[in-house]
């Protein structure tokens, strides 16, 4: 779902706007004011460093938002600059530490996420077959 929602969203680079929107819709963000806030400091997070926001380091923090570190998952020797958490080339490396504290942090959204009654969209096809009768 997340890299369907971000296929249609990333037409070009990844802006602020674009991100809420995303959230928006898989869940994550309601009209709430707090919720707002809690996506500009993750939109300030990300966008910290020299290199533009990539959908891969917007799709490692929502994964921490779930509370998945996906630098433990496939083991990346990559190592962040010091005092940050983008490497030199300005991919998003995330301990676990680091995970944990995202998890805590966004907790909201998380909840959000996991009550959404959103319904999740099912494409629907018209069938084109019709017999023929001989």
């Amino acid at each position: 779902m997340i890299d369907k929602e971000l296929d249609s969203l990333l037409d070009g680079d990844l802006n602020y706007l674009k991100m809420c929107q995303l959230m928006t819709n898989l869940g994550y963000v309601t009209a709430a004011i707090p919720e707002r806030d809690l996506l500009y400091t993750m939109w300030s997070t990300l966008a910290e460093q020299q290199h533009p926001v990539t959908a891969l380091n917007l799709k490692k923090f929502i994964l921490a938002i779930e509370g998945i570190c996906y630098d433990s998952l496939y083991r990346t020797s990559i190592l962040p600059s010091a005092g940050s958490l983008f490497s030199p080339d300005g991919q998003l490396v995330l301990s676990n530490e680091d995970a944990i504290d995202i998890f805590i942090t966004y907790k909201t959204l998380y909840f959000n996420r996991i009550h959404s009654t959103k319904p999740s969209p099912v494409p629907v096809s018209p069938h084109t077959f019709s017999p023929q009768l001989c």
